[in-house]
Protein backbone atom coordinates (compact mmCIF):
# COMPACT_ATOMS: atom_id res chain seq x y z
CA UNK A 1 0.00 0.00 0.00
CA UNK A 2 1.59 3.66 -0.89
CA UNK A 3 2.89 6.23 1.31
CA UNK A 4 -0.19 8.22 -0.81
CA UNK A 5 -2.96 6.07 -0.13
CA UNK A 6 -2.36 5.97 3.80
CA UNK A 7 -2.57 9.96 3.40
CA UNK A 8 -4.69 11.96 5.58
CA UNK A 9 -5.68 15.26 5.36
CA UNK A 10 -8.30 17.81 7.06
CA UNK A 11 -9.82 20.81 5.14
CA UNK A 12 -11.46 22.96 7.26
CA UNK A 13 -14.01 26.53 6.77
CA UNK A 14 -17.57 27.66 6.33
CA UNK A 15 -20.45 29.61 7.17
CA UNK A 16 -21.05 29.91 3.86
CA UNK A 17 -20.97 28.44 0.28
CA UNK A 18 -18.37 30.32 -0.37
CA UNK A 19 -16.02 28.65 1.76
CA UNK A 20 -17.79 25.16 1.96
CA UNK A 21 -17.72 24.52 -1.79
CA UNK A 22 -13.84 25.66 -2.14
CA UNK A 23 -12.78 23.12 0.36
CA UNK A 24 -15.11 19.95 -0.94
CA UNK A 25 -13.74 20.42 -4.38
CA UNK A 26 -10.01 20.30 -2.87
CA UNK A 27 -11.09 17.07 -0.72
CA UNK A 28 -12.78 15.58 -4.00
CA UNK A 29 -9.45 16.08 -5.73
CA UNK A 30 -7.43 15.09 -2.70
CA UNK A 31 -8.70 11.96 -2.61
CA UNK A 32 -8.19 10.81 -6.44
CA UNK A 33 -4.80 9.75 -4.87
CA UNK A 34 -6.62 7.21 -2.19
CA UNK A 35 -5.81 9.33 0.72
CA UNK A 36 -8.67 9.93 3.35
CA UNK A 37 -9.97 13.39 3.72
CA UNK A 38 -11.93 14.72 6.21
CA UNK A 39 -13.83 17.89 6.47
CA UNK A 40 -14.19 18.73 10.14
CA UNK A 41 -14.95 22.37 12.24
CA UNK A 42 -13.30 20.87 15.59
CA UNK A 43 -10.03 20.17 16.54
CA UNK A 44 -9.51 16.04 16.31
CA UNK A 45 -5.40 16.82 15.12
CA UNK A 46 -4.47 14.66 17.90
CA UNK A 47 -6.94 11.85 17.23
CA UNK A 48 -6.51 11.43 13.23
CA UNK A 49 -3.37 12.83 12.83
CA UNK A 50 -3.42 14.43 9.50
CA UNK A 51 -0.38 15.07 7.26
CA UNK A 52 -1.80 18.71 6.47
CA UNK A 53 -4.86 20.86 7.03
CA UNK A 54 -6.27 23.10 4.45
CA UNK A 55 -8.41 25.95 5.74
CA UNK A 56 -10.99 28.20 3.33
CA UNK A 57 -11.00 31.09 5.72
CA UNK A 58 -13.72 31.83 7.67
CA UNK A 59 -14.00 31.93 11.37
CA UNK A 60 -15.21 28.13 11.52
CA UNK A 61 -11.27 27.44 10.68
CA UNK A 62 -9.52 29.54 12.98
CA UNK A 63 -9.80 27.03 16.03
CA UNK A 64 -8.40 24.40 13.70
CA UNK A 65 -5.05 26.53 12.28
CA UNK A 66 -4.31 27.60 15.98
CA UNK A 67 -4.79 23.66 16.81
CA UNK A 68 -2.15 23.11 13.80
CA UNK A 69 0.44 25.77 15.34
CA UNK A 70 0.17 23.57 18.33
CA UNK A 71 0.55 19.94 17.04
CA UNK A 72 2.97 21.37 14.24
CA UNK A 73 0.56 20.65 11.61
CA UNK A 74 1.48 22.32 8.23
CA UNK A 75 -1.25 23.86 6.95
CA UNK A 76 -2.72 25.59 3.58
CA UNK A 77 -4.83 28.55 3.77
CA UNK A 78 -6.61 29.72 0.75
CA UNK A 79 -8.93 32.99 0.87
CA UNK A 80 -11.44 33.26 -2.09
CA UNK A 81 -12.49 37.79 -2.19
CA UNK A 82 -10.50 40.91 -3.19
CA UNK A 83 -10.30 41.89 0.44
CA UNK A 84 -8.92 38.58 2.40
CA UNK A 85 -10.92 37.83 5.98
CA UNK A 86 -9.52 38.53 9.14
CA UNK A 87 -8.67 34.82 9.82
CA UNK A 88 -6.95 34.90 6.45
CA UNK A 89 -5.04 38.27 6.84
CA UNK A 90 -4.04 37.31 10.52
CA UNK A 91 -3.03 33.75 10.96
CA UNK A 92 -1.53 33.06 7.33
CA UNK A 93 1.99 33.74 8.26
CA UNK A 94 2.98 30.60 9.31
CA UNK A 95 0.78 28.30 6.76
CA UNK A 96 3.04 26.68 4.52
CA UNK A 97 1.30 28.17 1.46
CA UNK A 98 -1.50 30.92 1.28
CA UNK A 99 -3.11 30.64 -2.19
CA UNK A 100 -5.73 33.27 -3.27
CA UNK A 101 -8.41 33.69 -5.79
CA UNK A 102 -7.73 37.45 -6.94
CA UNK A 103 -3.96 39.12 -7.42
CA UNK A 104 -5.04 42.45 -5.75
CA UNK A 105 -5.63 40.21 -1.98
CA UNK A 106 -1.78 39.25 -2.18
CA UNK A 107 -1.05 42.40 -0.45
CA UNK A 108 -2.54 41.92 2.36
CA UNK A 109 -1.09 38.85 3.60
CA UNK A 110 1.79 38.93 5.36
CA UNK A 111 3.52 35.43 3.62
CA UNK A 112 5.85 34.88 0.95
CA UNK A 113 4.45 31.60 -0.08
CA UNK A 114 1.41 33.50 -1.60
CA UNK A 115 0.24 32.55 -4.47
CA UNK A 116 -3.04 33.47 -7.00
CA UNK A 117 -4.51 30.27 -8.22
CA UNK A 118 -8.03 31.06 -8.44
CA UNK A 119 -11.19 29.12 -6.75
CA UNK A 120 -10.73 25.25 -6.50
CA UNK A 121 -14.06 24.68 -8.77
CA UNK A 122 -15.61 21.45 -9.61
CA UNK A 123 -14.50 19.40 -12.33
CA UNK A 124 -17.82 19.41 -14.51
CA UNK A 125 -16.74 22.89 -15.19
CA UNK A 126 -14.34 21.89 -17.52
CA UNK A 127 -16.11 18.57 -18.70
CA UNK A 128 -19.83 20.10 -19.78
CA UNK A 129 -20.30 21.43 -23.13
CA UNK A 130 -23.63 24.21 -23.48
CA UNK A 131 -25.74 21.96 -25.35
CA UNK A 132 -25.00 18.83 -23.16
CA UNK A 133 -26.24 21.40 -20.12
CA UNK A 134 -29.22 22.95 -22.36
CA UNK A 135 -29.93 19.01 -23.05
CA UNK A 136 -30.14 18.61 -19.37
CA UNK A 137 -32.59 21.52 -18.61
CA UNK A 138 -34.69 20.61 -21.48
CA UNK A 139 -33.92 24.08 -23.39
CA UNK A 140 -33.34 25.09 -26.86
CA UNK A 141 -29.92 24.77 -28.30
CA UNK A 142 -30.38 27.95 -30.29
CA UNK A 143 -31.78 30.09 -28.35
CA UNK A 144 -30.26 33.15 -25.96
CA UNK A 145 -30.45 32.11 -22.57
CA UNK A 146 -30.22 34.24 -19.22
CA UNK A 147 -29.82 33.02 -15.65
CA UNK A 148 -31.12 35.10 -13.30
CA UNK A 149 -30.06 34.13 -9.47
CA UNK A 150 -28.70 35.57 -6.10
CA UNK A 151 -27.70 32.56 -3.97
CA UNK A 152 -29.35 29.53 -2.14
CA UNK A 153 -30.93 32.04 -0.41
CA UNK A 154 -32.33 34.28 -2.60
CA UNK A 155 -31.86 38.37 -2.95
CA UNK A 156 -34.65 40.69 -2.93
CA UNK A 157 -33.40 43.01 -5.09
CA UNK A 158 -32.90 40.70 -7.62
CA UNK A 159 -36.47 38.84 -6.92
CA UNK A 160 -38.49 42.00 -7.09
CA UNK A 161 -37.03 43.14 -10.33
CA UNK A 162 -36.78 39.86 -12.28
CA UNK A 163 -40.35 38.62 -11.56
CA UNK A 164 -41.57 42.01 -12.85
CA UNK A 165 -39.83 41.49 -16.28
CA UNK A 166 -40.34 37.75 -16.89
CA UNK A 167 -42.89 37.30 -19.43
CA UNK A 168 -41.48 40.17 -21.68
CA UNK A 169 -38.01 38.52 -21.47
CA UNK A 170 -39.78 35.34 -22.95
CA UNK A 171 -42.72 36.46 -24.77
CA UNK A 172 -41.64 39.04 -26.51
CA UNK A 173 -37.99 39.05 -26.48
CA UNK A 174 -38.00 35.59 -26.91
CA UNK A 175 -35.08 34.48 -24.46
CA UNK A 176 -34.72 31.36 -22.27
CA UNK A 177 -34.85 32.47 -18.38
CA UNK A 178 -33.40 30.12 -16.07
CA UNK A 179 -34.80 31.47 -12.58
CA UNK A 180 -33.85 30.73 -8.94
CA UNK A 181 -35.63 32.47 -6.37
CA UNK A 182 -33.94 31.20 -2.98
CA UNK A 183 -35.86 28.74 -1.27
CA UNK A 184 -37.29 30.96 1.06
CA UNK A 185 -39.19 33.39 -1.30
CA UNK A 186 -40.67 30.75 -4.21
CA UNK A 187 -43.62 30.34 -2.80
CA UNK A 188 -44.12 34.27 -2.53
CA UNK A 189 -42.42 35.00 -5.99
CA UNK A 190 -44.70 32.13 -7.79
CA UNK A 191 -48.01 33.19 -6.12
CA UNK A 192 -47.13 37.04 -7.42
CA UNK A 193 -46.63 35.74 -10.94
CA UNK A 194 -49.96 34.01 -10.66
CA UNK A 195 -50.91 37.55 -10.70
CA UNK A 196 -49.42 39.17 -13.67
CA UNK A 197 -48.28 36.37 -15.73
CA UNK A 198 -51.17 33.26 -14.64
CA UNK A 199 -49.79 31.28 -17.83
CA UNK A 200 -45.81 31.17 -16.58
CA UNK A 201 -46.42 27.34 -15.52
CA UNK A 202 -47.28 27.01 -19.61
CA UNK A 203 -43.81 28.57 -20.44
CA UNK A 204 -41.44 26.43 -22.33
CA UNK A 205 -38.85 29.11 -22.29
CA UNK A 206 -39.01 29.82 -18.31
CA UNK A 207 -37.56 28.02 -15.40
CA UNK A 208 -38.51 28.91 -11.98
CA UNK A 209 -36.91 26.76 -9.04
CA UNK A 210 -36.57 27.84 -5.24
CA UNK A 211 -32.96 26.00 -5.68
CA UNK A 212 -30.90 24.02 -8.20
CA UNK A 213 -28.73 21.30 -6.51
CA UNK A 214 -27.11 21.27 -10.13
CA UNK A 215 -26.01 24.89 -10.31
CA UNK A 216 -23.27 23.91 -12.99
CA UNK A 217 -25.49 22.92 -15.60
CA UNK A 218 -27.69 25.99 -14.77
CA UNK A 219 -24.44 28.59 -15.54
CA UNK A 220 -22.89 26.41 -18.48
CA UNK A 221 -26.61 26.70 -20.50
CA UNK A 222 -26.78 30.27 -20.36
CA UNK A 223 -25.27 33.48 -22.24
CA UNK A 224 -26.40 35.98 -19.70
CA UNK A 225 -25.76 35.94 -15.67
CA UNK A 226 -27.89 38.42 -13.46
CA UNK A 227 -25.98 37.51 -10.05
CA UNK A 228 -24.73 38.24 -6.72
CA UNK A 229 -21.11 39.00 -6.50
CA UNK A 230 -19.48 36.22 -3.92
CA UNK A 231 -16.63 34.91 -4.71
CA UNK A 232 -17.49 31.30 -5.79
CA UNK A 233 -20.45 32.82 -7.53
CA UNK A 234 -17.64 34.71 -9.81
CA UNK A 235 -15.23 31.77 -10.23
CA UNK A 236 -17.90 29.63 -11.11
CA UNK A 237 -19.49 32.21 -13.70
CA UNK A 238 -15.91 32.77 -15.44
CA UNK A 239 -15.62 29.16 -16.03
CA UNK A 240 -18.54 29.25 -17.63
CA UNK A 241 -18.74 31.31 -20.58
CA UNK A 242 -20.91 34.10 -19.34
CA UNK A 243 -21.63 37.67 -19.73
CA UNK A 244 -22.57 38.57 -15.94
CA UNK A 245 -24.84 41.55 -14.65
CA UNK A 246 -23.01 41.67 -11.32
CA UNK A 247 -25.87 43.34 -8.43
CA UNK A 248 -23.12 42.71 -4.94
CA UNK A 249 -24.74 42.45 -1.81
CA UNK A 250 -24.38 45.80 0.24
CA UNK A 251 -24.08 44.44 3.43
CA UNK A 252 -21.49 41.48 2.78
CA UNK A 253 -18.56 41.60 5.42
CA UNK A 254 -16.25 44.32 4.53
CA UNK A 255 -17.87 44.93 1.62
CA UNK A 256 -16.65 41.80 -0.18
CA UNK A 257 -19.18 42.07 -2.81
CA UNK A 258 -18.29 45.01 -4.34
CA UNK A 259 -14.54 44.76 -3.97
CA UNK A 260 -15.14 41.55 -6.27
CA UNK A 261 -17.19 42.91 -8.38
CA UNK A 262 -15.33 46.34 -8.82
CA UNK A 263 -12.38 44.17 -9.96
CA UNK A 264 -14.50 42.16 -12.14
CA UNK A 265 -15.80 45.67 -13.67
CA UNK A 266 -11.64 46.81 -14.19
CA UNK A 267 -11.62 43.63 -16.52
CA UNK A 268 -13.94 44.49 -18.82
CA UNK A 269 -15.76 41.38 -17.45
CA UNK A 270 -19.03 42.76 -16.45
CA UNK A 271 -21.66 44.63 -15.88
CA UNK A 272 -22.22 46.17 -12.57
CA UNK A 273 -25.49 47.42 -11.06
CA UNK A 274 -25.28 48.72 -6.94
CA UNK A 275 -28.20 47.00 -5.48
CA UNK A 276 -30.15 49.94 -4.64
CA UNK A 277 -30.72 51.19 -8.36
CA UNK A 278 -31.80 47.71 -9.66
CA UNK A 279 -35.49 48.05 -10.50
CA UNK A 280 -37.58 46.32 -13.23
CA UNK A 281 -36.60 48.87 -15.71
CA UNK A 282 -32.97 49.01 -15.07
CA UNK A 283 -32.67 45.39 -15.20
CA UNK A 284 -34.43 44.94 -18.29
CA UNK A 285 -33.19 48.18 -20.04
CA UNK A 286 -29.68 45.97 -19.03
CA UNK A 287 -31.00 42.64 -20.91
CA UNK A 288 -31.81 44.86 -23.83
CA UNK A 289 -28.65 46.99 -24.13
CA UNK A 290 -26.94 43.79 -24.54
CA UNK A 291 -28.62 41.43 -26.03
CA UNK A 292 -29.19 44.30 -28.77
CA UNK A 293 -25.08 44.47 -28.91
CA UNK A 294 -23.61 40.90 -29.66
CA UNK A 295 -20.55 42.61 -30.14
CA UNK A 296 -20.52 43.33 -26.01
CA UNK A 297 -22.18 39.72 -25.02
CA UNK A 298 -18.74 38.30 -26.42
CA UNK A 299 -16.49 40.90 -25.25
CA UNK A 300 -17.87 39.93 -21.67
CA UNK A 301 -17.67 36.60 -22.07
CA UNK A 302 -14.27 36.76 -23.33
CA UNK A 303 -12.98 38.89 -20.78
CA UNK A 304 -14.53 36.94 -17.88
CA UNK A 305 -13.53 33.74 -19.28
CA UNK A 306 -9.56 35.13 -19.20
CA UNK A 307 -10.00 35.28 -15.57
CA UNK A 308 -11.20 31.88 -15.09
CA UNK A 309 -8.55 29.41 -13.21
CA UNK A 310 -10.10 25.88 -14.84
CA UNK A 311 -7.17 24.41 -12.84
CA UNK A 312 -6.75 25.92 -9.69
CA UNK A 313 -8.48 22.86 -7.86
CA UNK A 314 -5.61 20.60 -9.08
CA UNK A 315 -2.93 23.34 -8.27
CA UNK A 316 -4.13 23.62 -4.79
CA UNK A 317 -4.29 20.30 -3.73
CA UNK A 318 -0.97 20.06 -5.06
CA UNK A 319 0.60 22.46 -2.95
CA UNK A 320 -1.47 21.16 0.30
CA UNK A 321 0.08 17.78 -0.79
CA UNK A 322 3.60 19.41 -0.92
CA UNK A 323 2.72 20.72 2.40
CA UNK A 324 2.52 17.25 3.68
CA UNK A 325 5.28 15.97 1.80
CA UNK A 326 3.46 13.24 0.12
CA UNK A 327 4.62 14.83 -3.49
Amino acid sequence: MSEIYNSKYFVTGGGTGGHIYPALAIADELTEDGAKVYYVGNKYIKKYKPEAVFATGGYVSAPMIFACRITKTPYVMHDCDAMPGLVTRKLSRRAKYVTLAFDKAKKYIPNKRTIITGNPIRAQFKTLSKEKAREELGLDNATLTVAIMGGSQGAKSINSAAVEVLKELTQELGLQVIFQTGKKNYDEITEYLKQIYPAWEQDKNLIIRPYFDNMISVLKSSDIVVSRAGSLSISEICASNLAPILVPYPYAAADHQRKNAKTMLENGACIYIEDAELDPNTLRNTILELINNPIKISYLKQNSSYLAKPDATKEIAGLVKNAAGTN
